[in-house]
């Protein structure tokens, strides 16, 4: 299969994950409440530029950045434990295009991502927080022959993460006006490289239509996402696939085995400790060591500190970590993870997140666990 479909399939299951994550724990459809009701708008153009995290991606900051965000969203209606615990937050689905300012090299960046925006006490003037994460089209990515400026993308379709504080000044009861500030991220996690990735700060002023009212006080709560104990045991194993700096290489596949132990301080957050296990093929490349059997010198073994935030069954892990046995020497003395996980009811647990060094993305792993019941 050609780099180009290997990427699309890779990058569809990354966007078809999140969005059946975030639209589906959100907006759990009923006769009575199904999510097409009680819609808003929200229309916010924008201008800003591109952050450089390296020196290096200096040299591809031409001009400003513009962009054009359209969301439709709805209010949670508080049938739902974490709707109340949260504030009764937004959920919906955000489109936005952003010009990265040098569309000879660079073109242009269309997403689409599910996203929830948390909201504050409109009595303080303290902004709303936006979080989206799905996936985007960059039109002008790396090519050897006809874009070999382009270090920083090397695939048309990546992952796209958001992040927006925004004010809400109401005109009437159904018109806001929404000044924000927005960091927005586009990568395909070192999938197809050159993949430095692209950061963009945005300023912008939108315009929100609410022509609906919604009643939040439910009259039962669903209270299902409790686990039952303050104490937990987690484990799960995870696959992902990386290439080499150079473009147009073998593609490697990478395996972590992960062992935890999380305290569920409340239903919003947890704290823990954990042990991975790395295997990572692309380290063979590294030693110059084959690939087509196991050998222990590419074995990583690392210790961490984890943070999580729930949402409901989503949950939201920050990680970091140290290794302990490393025989990579191109490899730092650290490594972390973002992502998002789900929690079945029957302990099962679905993840997908991102294991970085630093500003450096490692691989996208796709994971499958289970948690265990410890203590009361």
């Amino acid at each position: 299969m050609c780099p180009l479909k290997h990427t699309v399939k890779y990058n569809l299951n990354t966007a078809l994950f999140t969005s059946v994550v975030l639209i589906g724990l959100c907006c759990k459809a009923k006769s009575q409440n199904r999510f097409l009701d009680n819609l808003n708008y929200n229309l916010s153009p924008g201008f800003g530029l591109i952050v450089p995290h390296k020196p290096i991606i200096n040299a591809i900051v031409k001009d400003n950045n513009y962009s054009l965000e359209f969301n439709i969203y709805k209010k949670t209606n508080g049938t739902q434990l974490w709707h109340k615990l949260l504030n009764y937050p937004n959920v919906g689905l955000s489109a936005q295009f952003i010009n990265y300012g040098y569309n000879a090299v660079l073109g242009n960046c269309i997403s689409l991502a599910p996203f929830i925006q948390f909201n504050t006490n409109k009595k303080i003037f303290l902004p709303s927080i936006k979080l989206a994460w799905g996936v985007c089209i960059v039109t002008k990515p790396y090519d050897a022959v006809s874009n070999p400026d382009n270090f920083v993308i090397g695939s048309y379709l990546n992952t796209f993460v958001l992040f927006k504080t925004s004010w809400h000044l109401p005109i009437t009861n159904a018109i806001d006006i929404e000044p924000g500030i927005i960091f927005a991220h586009a990568s395909n996690g070192r999938f197809q490289t050159p993949n430095l990735g692209l950061n963009v700060l945005l300023f912008n002023l939108g315009v929100s239509l609410k022509p609906s009212t919604q009643n939040l006080n439910a009259t039962s709560i669903n209270t299902a996402s409790i686990w039952p104990t303050k104490h937990e045991l987690y484990t799960w194993a995870a696959f992902g696939i990386n290439e080499l700096p150079q473009p147009g290489g073998i593609k490697y596949n990478a395996h972590t085995i992960s062992f935890n132990y999380y305290y569920n301080q409340s239903e919003l957050q947890k704290w823990g400790l954990g042990l991975d296990l790395f295997y990572d093929q692309i380290n063979a490349a590294h030693l110059k060591l084959p690939i087509n059997n196991f050998n222990s010198n590419l074995l990583q073994v690392g210790i961490k500190g984890c943070y999580a935030f729930n949402i409901g069954r989503l949950s939201l892990p920050i990680e970091m970590g140290a290794y302990l046995i490393s025989n990579i020497p191109q490899d730092g003395h650290f490594f972390h993870r973002i992502g998002m996980r789900y929690y079945f009811k029957n302990g099962i647990v679905a993840s997908f997140t991102l294991r970085s060094e630093w500003a450096i993305a490692t691989h996208f792993d796709y994971g499958i666990g289970y948690r265990f019941s410890f203590i009361n």
